[in-house]
């Protein structure tokens, strides 16, 4: 019975740590605005695809909409993403025993540093570890193959990789493997259904699909980045063909694909994360006690101290909708307070935010998100451009407000450019809000 008192103490600690460290990411990211946004709008009642654009399948807006049915805020959003760490820790106490502990610590560093991590690229991660659990306990292939289902249907790129992995480990014997693609499309096969009625399938395919065509021109143009990647995935490749190749190796290879295209720090750190627990995995060293009750300190002091830090600079708890109880800097607070007190001056208008402020503004003032709040070029699929200018024509331009900031013409981010020259050239400016130029369309 102590036993069990003790591995619940451990875990639901690791639960407040993982939950005070996402509550108090010193910047809220796109990346997080965009993930809780996702399930907000499912919860509220909203169709992907067909109302609002995504670019990755369903699973994780859905998965994550559950507790937003009773509560909306985003610390309701972040309670279930703190909960899934703690099932990736499961997991890796499992796989990886004592040495878990750096993975944890690695974890918890890397959430102040790069403070997207709460999105589908997490519980991708979760979904593959659960899949080499499965795979060393030699579980049901059909339990494997709804795994490798939701997988797919949490990020396409990552889960088609995934997907092939878990058939060639299975090759020799077609009835596991006929097992396993039951088990794929029997989510796969729910949630064609699912976007056959409610009329989002074709949208799906175009903006899942199609669009990443465009996506992928959101990659810079040079970067040192591909070329880490590629050493590293080198590195790696000639560390395990000394060793034996297994399905851990074969399944942190196919993770590994969530480097591309973007080739960004996140993805890449992202994708490092599970080759460094390749590693652990098959290594032989084991940690002293004085070792691990280190890890253990800082385990407990980063979260500890990254909250008290920044407590020292900011707001909290704050009157910001919906993210009363996610840190806020006094910048961000100022940026949002002001928006919100325009808005209530200006009920009667239609505000537009052409820039990645866009879903913040409407979660934080409950506003029903749409197509225009999510402008990155590929998230409407192909011809996305033209897409959002349709989208924008239907407007009232009398009663409709567009709010530009011209210097993310400029910016290397994803936002479609184009669409923000159009707005500038074709429209007057009758505003300024902060940074943002307030346009109406003639």
């Amino acid at each position: 019975m102590k036993r069990k008192l003790f591995i619940f103490g451990k875990y639901f600690l690791l639960f407040l740590l993982f939950l005070l460290s996402y509550l108090f990411l010193p910047v809220i990211a796109a990346d997080e605005t965009w993930s809780y946004g996702f399930s907000y709008n499912v919860a509220t009642g909203l169709v992907p695809y067909r109302d609002f654009n995504m670019i990755v399948p369903p699973f994780f807006s859905f998965l994550f909409a559950i507790g937003l049915v009773f509560y909306k805020g985003i610390l309701m959003f972040h309670i279930e993403q703190a909960l899934m760490m703690t099932f990736i820790c499961y997991l890796l106490e499992k796989l990886a025993k004592e040495k878990y502990l750096l993975l944890v610590l690695a974890l918890l560093v890397l959430a102040p540093m790069i403070y997207n991590l709460p999105s589908y690229n997490t519980l991708c991660l979760a979904l593959v570890l659960l899949l080499i659990y499965l795979e060393k306990n030699e579980n049901s292939d059909f339990m494997i193959g709804i795994i490798l289902g939701l997988t797919f249907l949490t990020k396409q790129s990552i889960g088609g990789c995934v997907f092939l992995v878990g058939c060639y480990l299975v090759k020799t014997d077609l009835r596991r493997v006929l097992k396993r693609l039951l088990g794929f499309f029997v989510p796969s096969g729910l949630t064609v259904c699912y976007l056959i009625i409610t009329g989002s399938f074709l949208p799906m395919i175009d903006q899942c699909i199609l669009g990443m065509f465009d996506f992928s021109k959101n990659a810079p143009a040079f970067s040192i980045m591909p070329f880490l990647v590629l050493g590293v995935f080198v590195l790696f490749f000639f560390y395990f063909k000394k060793k034996k190749y297994d399905f851990v190796f074969f399944y942190a290879l196919a993770f590994y694909s969530i480097c591309i295209p973007l080739f960004d720090l996140s993805h890449f750190l992202a994708g490092l994360f599970i080759l460094f627990f390749t590693f652990l995995a098959h290594s032989g060293f084991s940690l002293s006690f004085h070792v691990k009750l280190a890890l253990w300190l800082l385990i407990f002091l980063i979260p500890i101290l990254n909250c008290f830090l920044l407590l020292q600079k900011g707001v909290y708890p704050n009157d910001i909708s919906n993210y009363e109880y996610r840190y806020l800097s006094e910048k961000e607070y100022h940026h949002l307070a002001t928006l919100r007190d325009y808005y209530q001056k200006n009920k009667d208008k239609d505000i537009v935010i052409l820039s990645s402020s866009a879903y913040i503004f409407k979660l934080s003032n409950h506003l029903k998100i749409t197509k225009l709040d999510l402008i990155n070029r590929g998230n409407l699929g192909v011809c996305g451009t033209e897409k959002i200018w349709q989208e924008i024509q239907k407007k009232d331009p009398k009663r409709t407000l567009y709010f530009v900031n011209e210097k993310e013409i400029f910016y290397d981010n994803q936002i479609d450019k184009e669409i923000l020259r159009r707005v500038i050239k074709k429209g007057k400016k009758v505003d300024q809000v902060m940074f943002f130029d307030v346009y109406q369309l003639n």
